[in-house]
Formats: structure tokens, C-alpha cells, sequence
């Protein structure tokens, strides 16, 4: 790959992320994942997958609670 293509997955990357910050946590995870895809660097798309993961784990918990919470308030 060359050094304008590298450089234009950078700034791709760096736009989504900042992006991100912005969206619903079940599309941020989402595009965390598909952000993983296109990086190059194995340590980057761990941290990317690995946040995705978490974003995932934490909006299932939070779902559960609320479930849980709304089942017994009934």
C-alpha cells in the first residue's frame, strides 16, 4: 500500500472515531468492528475490537437491568 493510501485510511479511521462519540452505543460498537477491518496495525484493531466488545457487553448489561428493573416495578 502506499503512503497516500495509508494516509487517507488514517484520516478515515481518525474521522470516524471522532464521530463515534456521537451515535448510539449499539452503532459506535458497530463501527468500532468495521473499523477494525481496515486497520493495518494488530494492536490498534485489538484496542478497536476489544472496545467494541466492551460497548457490546456493557449495553447488554445495561438492557438486562432495565428489563429486571421494569419486571419487578410492575
Amino acid at each position: 500500500m502506499n503512503a497516500s493510501n495509508e494516509d487517507s485510511r488514517s484520516e478515515l479511521i481518525e474521522f470516524v472515531l471522532a464521530q463515534a462519540a456521537e451515535q448510539p452505543v449499539c452503532k459506535r460498537a458497530r463501527l468500532y468492528r468495521q473499523l477494525a477491518t481496515l486497520c493495518d496495525e494488530p494492536t490498534e484493531k485489538q484496542s478497536l475490537l476489544r472496545l467494541s466488545e466492551t460497548l457490546e457487553t456493557a449495553e447488554a448489561r445495561c438492557r438486562e437491568f432495565t428489563f429486571n428493573f421494569a419486571h419487578r416495578h410492575a
